[in-house]
């Protein structure tokens, strides 16, 4: 898994396609979302931003929006550009891709942190990208516009679910009743 996840952080389109062809590789890739979640939220409960209960539901959130944000790239991939990938390799496709994730760790460091941040998000959209063309068999233009399309959809859909327990619990309760676990 080591030599697949470096590949993929050097954004290798081969090992992409490989990773979308190995049903063994859909645990090493929710394993590598779960890393990437904890990577990008440890810092901020170091800097007191958020809690640890926090940080513990959103692995659940992390790996649900990994399936909507899979899916949806895999659905525009093939209905707008007659993509020839399966879901569960784009799943892991898309899994392989946060791998750069890790040094979201990187972001505690003060001051530094927001750039790190900036430009690792930048690098992994950049990675779906690949990720997207090389499991879903597309053009490049096809990858950008499904992964752009799934991102804003699910940011959207995801928006759209975390919107009413913010109202029904107010933001002030949410936070306090996360801290008192």
């Amino acid at each position: 898994m080591l030599t697949r996840v470096l590949k993929a952080m050097i954004l290798n389109s081969a090992t992409y396609a490989e990773v979308a062809d190995d049903n063994e590789a859909t645990i090493d890739a929710a394993f590598l979302i779960i890393i990437y979640i904890l990577a990008a939220t440890i810092p901020n409960a170091v800097n007191a931003t958020f809690s640890w209960v926090m940080i513990a539901l959103t692995i659940p959130l992390a790996l649900i929006e990994w399936l909507v944000f899979a899916g949806l790239t895999c659905v525009f991939a093939e209905r707008l550009f007659h993509g020839e990938g399966t879901l569960p390799g784009n799943y892991r496709a898309m899994g392989f891709s946060v791998s750069p994730g890790i040094f979201y760790l990187l972001a505690a460091i003060p001051t530094a942190g927001i750039c790190i941040s900036g430009l690792l998000s930048l690098y992994i959209f950049v990675a779906n990208i690949i990720a997207t063309r090389a499991a879903m068999k597309v053009g490049t233009v096809g990858a950008i516009v499904s992964v752009l399309l799934a991102s804003t959809v699910a940011g959207l859909l995801l928006g759209c679910l975390a919107v009413p327990l913010i109202l029904i619990l107010g933001p002030e309760n949410l936070i306090n009743n996360m801290e008192q676990f």
